[in-house]
């Protein structure tokens, strides 16, 4: 993550490569352990516009974590809204509404309704709407993530203001 900050790129996928033999070698392929350095490779991959590979290991990370946690689990919720990313940034725009309100349902049913996840994925649902032009069903998702969000984290928080700046 820091050298990804930095802008050191190449060193960080050879890093979180190296990193993820190391939890296959020690915990097997499989295991659920090894589904965040997956996602983080996933997350540079898609960065650097290798979205085939990004979606090979968003998909096997969802696969690992349905299996070992159940398919009603946060941590299944975070690996479909980043699938619903990915499917965003490749134009696959009924995809991404169909994983990112999948990933909002678990995220309701596990966390609660008023959860700053919940509001995370309300956000992002929101701009996909507003992407494809659906204003009024963008609207409420919006002002839903905003109480969330000034409720739960305060008013002044940066979370607040991203989605103050969507609306």
């Amino acid at each position: 993550a820091l050298l990804q900050m930095m802008g050191d790129d190449a060193r960080a996928r050879q890093l979180l490569d190296r990193a993820l033999k190391i939890y296959e070698q020690n915990y097997g392929s499989n295991n659920v352990w090894s589904a965040p350095t997956m996602i983080s490779l996933a997350i540079l991959l898609q960065k650097l516009g290798d979205y085939n590979g990004a979606q090979r290991l968003f998909e096997r990370a969802l696969g690992i974590r349905e299996h070992a946690l159940g398919p009603k689990h946060p941590d299944v919720a975070e690996s479909l809204s980043y699938l619903g990313g990915l499917a965003e940034a490749a134009g696959d725009l009924a995809k991404a509404r169909q994983l990112y309100e999948s990933a909002l349902s678990i995220r309701e049913q596990t966390l609660g309704e008023a959860h700053p996840a919940v509001a995370m994925n309300l956000n992002g649902l929101g701009f996909l709407l507003q992407t494809i032009g659906d204003h009024e069903g963008a609207r409420p998702i919006y002002q839903r993530a905003l109480a969330i969000n000034e409720q739960k984290r305060g008013p002044t928080h940066p979370e607040v203001a991203r989605v103050l700046g969507n609306l």
